[in-house]
């Protein structure tokens, strides 16, 4: 099997640091909420935790969704460059994402004191984040193990594999930051709603990622697979909508005390919604231009500012994915 090699100069790491900077801007912005909103004399872990707890969240984030994008790159386009070795890379960050968010959720919870492997491996056992990232990090380590025998054995992994992998290894951590009591018929709406929200924004900026990283500068290449990726887009975004609107009224529904419109406004978790869901909505109308007016000239093969315009809207992305971060520890009275 012929492996295409990849272009000397890919904008992957520009596109990167921009992710990452938008959603550490989130992360701090929604922190400044939550210290306004702080309640007086309640023992609370050390700003450097609840700072960079967060912030690990983030970095799952941003590696779930490159190494997801890379998977997906084969079914958008049959000859692109294999994002294997990347992979590789994105995996390993997951995993020390995850297990450095672990050892911060311990932090949290054993306030003052020094974490030991005991603390950790008693926090797995008695609480769900716990088990989740656990999960998390495994997931991790088999998407990093896959990634490396595709890379280094070119055709011995099906295409579907790294996609599945990465797909499950998305799924235990959404439901385990956003506890709330509701009736069983409800819980299961909301933790189908975190799931499908969590898998449609990952696949969607991922996916964006990914095609232009590896195939920005392949103007034949890109023809190709920037159509099949729209339309995995618009799925993504109609998904990612509806699903995270379903979340966040479940969630003002079933919360006793609060009104739910009132709350939008009036608590630090309505106010940090607002400000993902204008992130959400400025990404999308940014989609639709990249659909609508750039993409009938790079079926035609012709230059745009494709790779400027995705830059933008990763950054907005990436501040989004920094407010979710916020949300995923932010009670709704807050």
């Amino acid at each position: 099997m012929t492996v295409t090699r990849l272009p000397t100069r890919t904008p992957g790491v520009p596109l990167t640091a921009l992710l990452v900077t938008g959603g550490v801007s989130g992360v701090l912005i929604g922190c400044a909420m939550a210290a306004a909103t702080s309640t007086p004399g309640l023992v609370e872990a050390s700003t450097a935790v609840v700072v960079g707890l967060p912030l690990a969240r983030m970095a799952i984030t941003i590696a779930a969704l490159i190494t997801l994008g890379l998977a997906l790159l084969p079914f958008l386009s049959a000859g692109s460059p294999s994002g294997r070795r990347f992979a590789v890379l994105s995996s390993a960050v997951w995993a020390s994402a995850a297990l450095t968010c672990l050892v911060l959720e311990v932090a949290t919870v054993h306030v003052g004191h020094p974490i030991d492997l005991a603390l950790v491996v008693g926090y797995v056992g008695d609480f769900r984040t716990g088990t989740a990232l656990s999960l998390v990090a495994g997931g991790a380590v088999v998407n990093l193990v896959v990634a490396a025998v595709g890379y280094r054995l070119p055709g011995r992994v099906p295409p579907a594999v790294p996609v599945i992998v990465a797909a499950l290894t998305l799924l235990p951590l959404p439901p385990s930051g956003h506890s709330f009591e509701a009736p069983t018929a409800l819980l299961a709406i909301g933790v189908l709603c975190l799931e499908l929200h969590v898998l449609a924004a990952t696949a969607w900026t991922g996916g964006l990622f990914a095609v232009v990283v590896l195939l920005g500068k392949r103007r034949d290449l890109l023809a190709d697979a920037l159509p099949r990726f729209s339309s995995l887009a618009t799925v993504c975004v109609f998904l990612t909508a509806v699903t995270g609107m379903a979340s966040a009224g479940l969630h003002l529904v079933v919360t006793p005390g609060v009104t739910r419109y009132e709350a939008l406004v009036t608590t630090q978790y309505g106010l940090v919604l607002l400000c993902k869901a204008t992130c959400l909505v400025a990404v999308g109308l940014l989609g639709a231009h990249i659909r609508f007016r750039l993409l009938p000239a790079i079926r035609e093969r012709h230059r745009t500012a494709l790779v400027a315009w995705v830059a933008l809207e990763l950054s907005v992305m990436g501040l989004a994915f920094g407010f979710a971060a916020i949300l995923a520890r932010s009670p709704v009275l807050g």
